[in-house]
């Protein structure tokens, strides 16, 4: 019940007349639990008893679908990824349950240290680059599963890859000013630890609250101390937050959430001195500024 609330889907078992009466000898790998030894399908479903039917909008289905194939292949290692290729396995579909307009599913396959970096505490890393890409994000066993329109997989793909990027250095946005999908905040460098909170939990928060994915283009290995020595000699006194959606106003939520922060550091002292101001690609300051999809940059992983 709880996977019908969350995609809004009507799911049951049931049996389908005539769905196996095609399959053929070719289509079968050995399955060691198969007492009669005849095999099960490469669809990773067997061949008798019920199957689970998943009725509602392609997305609806899609998602619905890869959440339960992640929690049998969790389960059952190996029922819905080839372990040879690290692909999935191919599922037989009734007829008229296509994918259309350039929908799809790509996967990028990830190391064992970067799993539970991409998942986050109860799947809130996979959920928050799900909702800022627009895009379906499952893990099925070891595999990031991309599911959507072209755009959605691209922005998706770009968040994973970011994200992983700064769990060990820095990632790299190029050109953030011409993506459609970004907006960027200038912070003042004495206000970014306060922004970022112990351990990003004040980013996190933001970041749920307005679902976006956002980070600084500073590198999380350059101390508070650091930082404002190098400020004070190349004369840069601010870092650039990057906030990405492809929702305009979970954009312009955030920023305003972010200007809140930095106004409330400012009336705590003379550390929060020096304000902040969007900055717009016109070059008028104080207003919010939006950008093209392109590539990456942020405040290398601080938090998940």
């Amino acid at each position: 019940r709880s996977m019908e609330e969350e995609w809004g889907v009507l799911m049951f078992f049931a049996k389908l007349r005539g769905f196996d009466d095609d399959d053929d000898d070719d289509a079968m790998v050995k399955d060691e639990d198969d007492p009669r030894g005849r095999g099960r399908p490469r669809s990773g479903l067997a061949r008798d008893g019920e199957r689970l039917c998943i009725f509602g909008p392609l997305r609806a289905r899609r998602g619905a679908e890869l959440k339960t194939m992640s929690a049998v292949e969790h389960k059952h290692p190996g029922f819905c990824i080839d372990a040879a290729s690290q692909t999935l396995i191919p599922r037989k579909r009734v007829q008229g349950d296509r994918d259309e307009d350039g929908w799809s599913t790509e996967t990028v396959e990830l190391r064992d240290d970067d799993f539970s970096y991409a998942l986050g505490a109860q799947g809130s890393t996979r959920r928050k680059l799900a909702t800022a890409s627009g895009c379906i994000i499952e893990y099925v066993g070891r595999l990031a599963c991309l599911c959507g329109y072209p755009k959605e997989r691209r922005r998706a793909r770009e968040y994973l890859r970011w994200l992983l990027e700064q769990r060990t250095g820095q990632s790299v946005v190029h050109n953030p000013e011409r993506r459609s999908d970004c907006l960027i905040v200038e912070i003042p460098a004495s206000s970014v630890a306060f922004l970022t909170g112990f351990r990003g939990d004040t980013l996190r928060s933001i970041e749920r609250e307005s679902g976006t994915f956002m980070f600084t283009d500073g590198d999380k290995n350059v101390t508070q101390a650091e930082r404002a020595a190098a400020s004070s000699s190349s004369g840069k006194a601010s870092e650039n937050l990057l906030i990405f959606s492809h929702s305009r106003p979970a954009r312009e939520t955030a920023a305003d959430i972010v200007q809140d922060k930095l106004d409330m550091h400012k009336r705590l002292g003379p550390a929060g001195s020096g304000g902040s101001a969007f900055r717009s690609s016109s070059g008028n300051g104080g207003s919010s500024s939006r950008y093209d999809d392109d590539d990456d940059d942020r405040r290398g992983g601080s938090y998940r």
